[in-house]
């Protein structure tokens, strides 16, 4: 099959964004699991894997139970960097716009 079709890779990350403040700083406590997915899915963003350093605006998801970083969930801290009426991330300081 790989022989007929090439596939394209969709390297992506979830930002959970401060939709419902409350909500987000609980999660923003961790731990990571399950339950945190289930719980951050309604304010999660999906976008392209920021190279590094790109995105200073997001913050690593919190620790898993043993201690690890979760490598494609980040956190975005400053509401200021989210636009409610347009469901989208004005990341400034990388001069890029997501929607």
């Amino acid at each position: 099959m790989a022989k007929h079709y090439r596939l394209i890779s969709q390297d992506t990350v979830q930002v959970v964004v401060p939709w419902e403040q409350a909500t987000f700083d609980r999660l923003r406590q961790g731990p990571f699991d399950r339950d945190w997915i289930r719980d951050a899915r309604d304010m999660t963003v999906a976008i392209f894997r920021p190279q590094r350093g790109h995105f200073p605006a997001l913050d690593a998801a919190p620790l898993t139970r043993r201690g690890e970083t979760p490598s494609d969930w980040f956190l975005l801290p400053d509401p200021k960097h989210y636009h409610r009426e347009l469901y989208g991330l004005d990341l400034a300081e990388s001069d890029l716009w997501i929607a």
